[in-house]
């Protein structure tokens, strides 16, 4: 996935700097035979997509409603948050999101400051992006939900995790 956007449109939310507008193309023909393009926009404190071109590859059949319904949109606009989102490390120093996701704590050394702090953004990511933040923090981390869970808890404690996930009602 490639990601375009203003690098002057930045907006700061807790330590994650992330693009007010983004595009995203989607060109790996797996697991979609189609070329897609996102149009992303930030509205309010998650990203959302505003509009998604899908065009037909060489030997692809048409693009239908089928087609489209097979189109992975939430999932798509979390991996162009990877790409574009940044998290500000201090006041100097920026790491792209994708770095960060790659550099999991070990959870057999349990909750250190280094893994709340990790934990803390990632579920911050997971929010923006409109993901489930503790079932993030447990694939990422390498741990049961309710351990995920245990952990974000500890980050709130700390002061560490300030972003709250939305809270949904059953059957909305």
């Amino acid at each position: 996935m490639r990601t375009h956007y203003n690098p002057t449109a930045i907006v700061r939310i807790g330590d994650l700097g992330v693009p007010a507008r983004l595009t995203a193309d989607h060109d790996n023909p797996e697991p979609f035979a189609y070329s897609l393009t996102l149009e992303i926009a930030l509205d309010g404190d998650q990203l959302v997509c505003e509009a998604l071109t899908c065009r037909r590859r060489d030997g692809a059949g048409p693009v239908t409603g089928d087609v489209l319904r097979q189109v992975p949109v939430a999932r798509l606009v979390t991996m162009a948050a990877w790409e574009a989102v940044f998290v500000y490390l201090d006041d100097r120093q920026m790491q792209p999101v994708s770095m960060l996701l790659a550099d999991a704590p070990d959870p057999s050394d349990g909750p250190t400051t280094e893994a709340l702090t990790y934990v803390a953004r990632v579920y911050a990511i997971a929010v923006l992006c409109g993901e489930g933040p503790t079932r993030m923090v447990a694939d990422l981390v390498g741990l049961p939900q309710s351990t995920a869970g245990y952990w974000v808890r500890k980050a709130r404690q700390q002061g560490l995790l300030t972003v709250s996930a939305p809270r949904t009602r059953k059957g909305s």
